[in-house]
């Protein structure tokens, strides 16, 4: 399958010296006997939720179904914490705790050290490559605009 998550799976089972289990799908059979076999510690990954029409969507019943497999959710996709789809928005209104990871709380707090007056208009242009830059900029500049 194109665009699968198995070699991310191979690579975290290297990285965290255990076996990833990797689902054949995102909330069919194969993704919830996984999740409902798993023991403290043990570690999945679903397929790809990119290709499902229901994600983009963030269709309450895709999203319910993805939460019915997790106790709690952390976000921690910078590139994605915008985006209104079932897996990064969606997930977190039926999952308690539903909060931010590491990399977002750094943003945030690199983000608290703006400027909280301006003498000009705010004009942005974002040129920037890299998703991660360009969220940040964007970010930035929107919560500057927000509080100037």
């Amino acid at each position: 399958m194109k665009f699968s998550m198995k070699p991310v799976a191979d690579y975290l089972s290297k990285a965290l010296g255990q076996e990833v289990k990797m689902a054949k799908d995102v909330v069919g059979e194969s993704a919830k006997s996984i999740a409902a076999s798993l023991k403290d510690g043990e570690v999945e990954l679903l397929e790809n939720v990119r290709f499902h029409k229901e994600e983009k969507k963030n269709d309450p019943e895709f999203a319910k179904e993805l939460a019915s497999m997790a106790e709690s959710y952390v976000n921690d996709a910078v590139c994605t914490a915008h985006r209104a789809h079932a897996s990064p928005a969606g997930v977190a209104d039926y999952l308690s705790p539903a909060v931010c990871g590491f990399l977002i709380q750094k943003e945030i707090s690199v983000m608290g050290g703006a400027p909280l007056t301006r003498s000009v208009p705010l004009l942005q242009f974002s040129a920037a490559q890299r998703c991660r830059t360009r969220s940040v900029l964007s970010a930035t500049c929107l919560i500057r605009s927000i509080l100037w």
